[in-house]
């Protein structure tokens, strides 16, 4: 069952006998189900059409600062070959980092004891609970202090 928000409720119950009386006209009916009609229509042809447009051929890539307004379109095609280059190189490479790190780090737990091992895996668990509780503090300060900010002036 969806959630529904109050306002979405509050619409559907007063939506709901408007349709049914809708539906006893029956002149009315039909007119409605030609207007539904239409509007799924266009609904089906704004998607596609947002599709299509969402599309692109190839992505671009972006220019280095202060090079759209020097480079022609030529020296944008080079460009965007080579960054593209090099981003695979620098996929790659972070690939291996990963891998790297992750031996790294298997290899620095294997100087910790079992006792160790428990105590690290606790102090991460709760650090990760610590971080979690101050994001809502966080925006109950910053209300606080805008409000404390109007008043000033």
């Amino acid at each position: 069952m969806k959630n529904f928000t109050s306002a979405k409720l509050i619409a559907s119950i007063l939506i709901v006998p408007m349709v049914a009386a809708l539906l006893v006209v029956a002149p009315l009916q039909a007119n409605a189900q030609d207007k539904a009609a239409a509007k799924s229509a266009a609904k089906k042809s704004a998607k596609s059409a947002k599709k299509k447009a969402k599309k692109r051929a190839k992505p671009r890539g972006r220019l280095p600062n202060h090079y759209g307004e020097v480079v022609k379109e030529s020296q944008r095609t080079k460009i965007y070959a080579i960054q593209a280059e090099y981003a695979a190189k620098a996929k790659l490479l972070k690939k291996q980092l990963a891998e790297l790190n992750k031996k790294r780090n298997a290899e620095i737990a294997a100087v910790l004891t079992d006792d160790q091992k428990a105590k690290v895996a606790a102090l991460a668990a709760a650090a990760k609970a610590k971080r979690k509780k101050p994001a809502k503090k966080k925006k109950s300060a910053v209300k606080a202090s805008k409000g404390s900010a109007k008043k000033k002036k």
